[in-house]
């Protein structure tokens, strides 16, 4: 680890990957940890702490680029690690949807409710409004449970089922709502719930 920082942090490195795993166990949970966790080490190493957020910050631009015109695949794994950084950087929970067009295509995502570390506050009005403002024919839901644990609440399924019904309605598939942590994710199309 302490080469990976050397670039960011030169001579400090080894004290600083020391630091990181007592904190975090590894890089890799370090640099998906929300920036409030990193505090105890931007004491000693601020201006280095910047320089690797700003790096995590252009690769999750990178990673939203990608997606830009792209047929949008519930499983592809880079869609999953794509939406792991747009979620699992939180303490709380928070719905993240993505607009497609009639083909499948990304149109655009937006967070669209948030709550505690058990539930989602989410206006579907507003939700659908959205979709058609947008002219989208699809959508793909995605939450975090930061908990660790992907499997899906009683809640989590009823409203699931309520948004396709509403969804089927007004000519917005539902086509999938994952439910991702930092390791995992569920999918409730796959898993039957819908």
């Amino acid at each position: 680890m302490a080469d990976l920082l050397a670039p960011f942090a030169g001579p400090a490195a080894p004290q600083l990957a020391s630091q990181l795993r007592s904190q975090f166990g590894s890089l890799a949970r370090a640099l998906s940890a929300p920036r409030s966790q990193w505090r105890p080490i931007e004491e000693g190493y601020g201006q280095v702490c910047d320089l690797i957020f700003a790096a995590r910050d252009l690769v999750d631009a990178a990673r939203h680029e990608q997606l830009q015109s792209t047929v949008i695949n519930s499983r592809d794994p880079e869609f999953l690690t794509y939406l792991r950084t747009c979620l699992c950087r939180s303490s709380g929970e928070s719905l993240l949807v993505v607009f497609c067009d009639n083909e499948g295509k990304y149109l655009i995502d937006e967070k669209m409710g948030w709550g505690s570390a058990h539930n989602i506050r989410l206006d579907m009005a507003h939700l659908f409004r959205r979709a058609l403002a947008l002219d989208a024919a699809s959508l793909v839901l995605a939450h975090n449970h930061p908990s660790g644990n992907c499997q899906p609440s009683e809640d989590d399924i009823v409203a699931t089922r309520k948004l396709a019904e509403v969804g089927h309605v007004l000519g917005v598939e539902v086509v999938d709502h994952l439910i991702v942590t930092r390791d995992k994710a569920y999918s409730m199309r796959a898993g039957g719930k819908f």
